[in-house]
C-alpha cells in the first residue's frame, strides 16, 4: 500500500500526503506527522482489504495485529465476507530482535520488545475460522479450525 501510495514501500508518509488528506503540517516535526499518518494508511490498508476480499480475490493482510482490539477492526470488516485464517507466529523475543536487525529497515528493539509485550495469541472467538501456528523457522506447530474447537 505504501508504494501504491508513495511510490516506495519505505516511505511512511510525504508532506503532501498529509496536507492532502486536510492536516495543517506547520510546526510538525517527522515524528508527529509519521505518527499523524500512520492510521490514514491503515484505513485504507483495510478498506484495499475490503474491496480485494468483495471482488473474491484470496486476500492476505500483513501487519503485526498483536492484540485482539487491533484484529478487531479488520474482521469485523470482512466477516461473512471470506475466511478468516490468523499466521500467529511463536517466535522468542531474541530471535525477534536478531531478524529486525538484519532488516533493511529495522523497527529496534524497544518496538520489538513493545509488541511482543502487547501480544495476545488469536483465539476463534475473535471470528478467526483457521489458526495456524508456526514456530520460528515457519515451521506449522498446529493447524486448527473452528469445527475442531
Amino acid at each position: 500500500m505504501r508504494r501504491e501510495l508513495f511510490g516506495d514501500e519505505n516511505i511512511q508518509y510525504t508532506d503532501s500526503f498529509l496536507t492532502d488528506h486536510g492536516i495543517d503540517i506547520t510546526g510538525m516535526d517527522d515524528k508527529t506527522k509519521e505518527l499523524t499518518a500512520h492510521p490514514i494508511v491503515w484505513h485504507m490498508v483495510d478498506r484495499k482489504a475490503l474491496e480485494l476480499v468483495e471482488a473474491g480475490h484470496d486476500t492476505a493482510y500483513d501487519g503485526v495485529n498483536n492484540s485482539k482490539r487491533i484484529r478487531r477492526l479488520i474482521i469485523d470488516l470482512i466477516r461473512d465476507k471470506a475466511v478468516i485464517r490468523a499466521a500467529y507466529f511463536t517466535a522468542d523475543i531474541e530471535t525477534c530482535i536478531a531478524r529486525d536487525l538484519k532488516r533493511e529497515r529495522p523497527a529496534g528493539e524497544a518496538v520489538i520488545r513493545r509488541i511482543a509485550g502487547n501480544m495476545e495469541e488469536p483465539e476463534f472467538s475473535e471470528g478467526f475460522d483457521i489458526i495456524d501456528t508456526y514456530d520460528e523457522n515457519g515451521e506449522v506447530v498446529s493447524h486448527r479450525t473452528k469445527e475442531e474447537v
